[in-house]
């Protein structure tokens, strides 16, 4: 809404430049990596998934059970399932650690990617749920962003990759109005004397 944009535009910077996929950036699932007790976090990064709206119909029953998971720096965590509805809410936060990762590859021999998958599903009770779309970032400019500006917030368009190549807008069956998921963002740094200090374990979900 115009207050949102009027606050984005406070900042300096609009968060949804952020969604932009980089050319060697390809939507695949980001892998969940068993991470050593000994590497410790620069940052926190809260994602409160609010809500989502004008989600395709994916079941029998013209609706869905959606899901949202987030998977970034090697971790996985997974909100609630909302059950029969193409407008879910969910007001939940799903915590994860941010890594250096130019600091792990060198000290731990460790790639992660320097990407985060906020991805919409829908559960199935038999079979593989139905992946919907999913929302990039980049979690070095979207930490940053934050670490500069505090919370960020808003509606961001989900995306799926075309069997052509390139992204594409996810519409609802019923419109051409856009899948989106409203999402908000919380980062914390740590300071840098404390930093060989501190340690923390996020709250993974299964896979």
């Amino acid at each position: 809404d115009d207050s949102m944009m009027a606050k984005i535009q406070s900042w300096g910077w609009d968060m949804t430049t952020l969604t932009k996929k980089p050319k060697d950036w390809v939507e695949q699932e980001l892998p969940v990596l068993d991470l050593p007790a000994s590497l410790e976090p620069v940052g926190f990064l809260d994602v409160e998934v609010i809500q989502a709206r004008n989600i395709p119909r994916v079941d029998i029953l013209g609706s869905a059970d959606p899901y949202v998971r987030v998977l970034c720096h090697g971790q996985l965590a997974c909100t609630g399932v909302q059950k029969n509805t193409l407008n879910p809410h969910w007001a939940e936060i799903l915590a994860v650690n941010i890594f250096d990762p130019r600091q792990t590859l060198h000290l731990h021999k460790l790639k992660i990617p320097d990407q985060m998958q906020v991805q919409l599903c829908s559960w199935k009770s038999t079979g593989k749920d139905e992946f919907i779309g999913t929302v990039l970032f980049s979690a070095g400019e979207l930490c940053g962003g934050l670490d500069a500006k505090g919370v960020g917030e808003g509606w961001y368009d989900v995306q799926k990759e075309r069997k052509t190549g390139g992204m594409e807008a996810v519409k609802a069956s019923h419109s051409q109005s856009p899948c989106q998921l409203y999402l908000r963002f919380t980062y914390t740094a740590v300071p840098m004397e404390v930093r060989n200090t501190l340690g923390a374990t996020p709250s993974l979900a299964p896979v």
